[in-house]
């Protein structure tokens, strides 16, 4: 039998036990709070990665039979590319052409179907944007993309308008419902797109002895800068 003494001294080492059961506890709560931000991104991060693939996927079906070149679509953001052939725009021109009309009749319901039809998925797309694209002329003539003179002022402000004004184009043909028809998931890609104007600021530099030249387009393939791209943007991402 144990005497008070031996009671008391036990006593105390199981409060001292206690004590550095409780600190160990808090340390490790103290420890999971500060790495509960980095699993929570990492675990956003895949599952981002997991619509992305999914939505990237519906995409390649959709659009499997497209071999015209028109339409290209990056296998790993899902970024869809429309690649302006010649009669598509006409120079420093916004207005659309029949054929790039007939092209948007026909892909714009498979983009909408491919965002919109795994309504899993759906539910992760924050939003949608148009992006137009030019290649760096202006007069006629080629432009150095970095130049900050003010004639390059003047060049980049104008292909910024210009990319804008096209991209507007687009947008407002897309959602015409007299010239595309009521197709499905309308309502959600109308409730989603926006519109963002780029210029010529993702352009291929101009190599310097073209530079100030007339822009006759075939040493610089000035068709393969001009373009619009979709592109989606998730919650997760944000």
């Amino acid at each position: 039998m144990k005497t008070a003494k031996e009671r008391a001294q036990a006593e105390v080492e199981a409060e001292h036990a206690q004590d550095l059961e409780n600190q160990l506890a808090q340390l490790e709560a103290e420890k999971d709070a500060e790495i509960k931000p980095f699993l929570d991104a990492e675990q956003a991060r895949k599952e981002a990665e997991k619509v992305r693939e999914q939505i990237v996927d519906n995409l390649l079906e959709n659009f499997k039979d497209d071999d015209g070149g028109d339409v290209n679509i990056d296998q790993k953001t899902g970024k869809v590319r429309i690649n302006f052939q010649e009669s598509y725009f006409v120079r420093g021109s916004a207005e659309l052409s029949d054929s790039m009309k007939d092209l948007l009749r026909v892909m714009i319901p498979k983009y909408a179907k491919s965002i919109y039809e795994n309504e899993g998925a759906a539910k992760q797309v924050e939003s949608l944007k148009i992006s137009g694209l030019t290649s760096p002329i202006f007069r006629g003539k080629y432009f150095d993309i970095n130049d900050t003179s003010p004639e390059g002022e003047e060049a980049r402000e104008y292909n910024l308008k210009l990319s804008n004004d096209r991209a507007l184009a687009m947008y407002n043909f897309i959602f015409d419902e007299a010239e595309m028809g009521d197709y499905e998931f309308r309502a959600q890609l109308k409730a989603d797109l926006g519109i963002e104007a780029l210029g010529y600021r993702t352009a291929t530099p101009v190599p310097d002895h073209l530079v100030g030249e007339k822009a006759i387009c075939i040493e610089y393939d000035c068709k393969k800068e001009q373009a619009s791209i979709l592109e989606f943007r998730l919650y997760s991402e944000l």
